[in-house]
């Protein structure tokens, strides 16, 4: 997992890929879900600002999450078998750390020319999913993260994006939103974005400077790593797991622990 390993070898503290497992039956559908868990995230090479740095113990709280969703999940009847990833790694800076210009292999084998050292959640969560595909049968595949600041930008504390091709998994978040708390909004997605990943000198690049629409370009990327053409959705929760703002209706200020209750009842009501 050489995305993984680029990631982390600046720091002591070795990464961790944890799979936890509900399955119900073989012959049931079976859902994926994969978050990025960064233990710290010190932006590497391009080091954040200090004001910037006192939250970055919360880059994790993806992967908390999900493990709060499938403690939630573990004790009830679900139709369909959940395969979760937790990809769990320090961003730190160090004589070891990768740097821009680096090209990393991934899992999947396709190489990545790393043009920013901060866009690092995106690289561990690639690995993950080619991970899960190459090792699971699945049907659907669900990537969430705080993945960009242009999501931030354009929907504040309040909003979460969701974006890609299983309309019908997408339209079941909305649907939720309508009468609760956590609330999404599909984001216009095509092919145009995958495209622009691609690098001149490796397979891929993980920023592209030209192209703003930051929260669709790097699920873009995430696409990139599906080795099995599954249903697949990204959902962009920056900054809506973080609340770093106010407290308001169910959200307190700091983690807010967005998705665990739609994911929750989401899957309750799978056929």
């Amino acid at each position: 997992m050489g995305l993984i390993k680029a990631v982390w070898k600046g720091s002591v503290n070795k990464p961790y890929v944890v799979i936890l497992e509900k399955i119900k039956k073989q012959n049931k559908s079976t859902i994926w879900l994969v978050w990025k868990g960064i233990t710290f995230d010190t932006w590497w090479i391009q080091v954040k600002p200090w004001n910037a740095m006192y939250e970055m113990k919360w880059d994790m709280c993806w992967a908390a999450n999900l493990f709060c969703i499938m403690k939630e999940l573990d004790n009830k009847n679900l139709n369909v078998n959940i395969v979760s990833c937790l990809v769990l790694a320090e961003n730190h800076i160090s004589g070891e750390s990768y740097k821009p210009s680096d090209i990393i292999k991934s899992y999947s084998s396709k190489t990545v020319d790393i043009v920013h050292t901060d866009a690092e959640g995106r690289l561990i969560l690639a690995d993950g999913i080619s991970y899960i595909s190459k090792n699971y049968k699945l049907d659907k595949i669900i990537s969430l993260a705080t993945l960009t600041g242009a999501c931030m930008v354009w929907l504040g504390f309040r909003y979460a994006w969701i974006m890609w091709n299983d309309k019908s998994l997408i339209k079941e978040f909305i649907n939720y939103s309508k009468s609760n708390f956590e609330k999404y909004i599909e984001l216009p997605f095509d092919n145009y974005f995958i495209e622009k990943t691609k690098s001149k000198i490796a397979d891929l690049e993980n920023l592209n400077t030209g192209i703003y629409a930051g929260a669709s370009m790097w699920a873009a990327f995430l696409y990139n790593f599906l080795l099995n053409n599954e249903k697949y959705i990204h959902i962009d929760i920056a900054w809506t797991a973080i609340n770093s703002f106010e407290a308001f209706w169910l959200a307190n200020k700091g983690m807010t622990w967005f998705w665990v209750d739609s994911i929750s009842k989401i899957f309750l009501n799978f056929k």
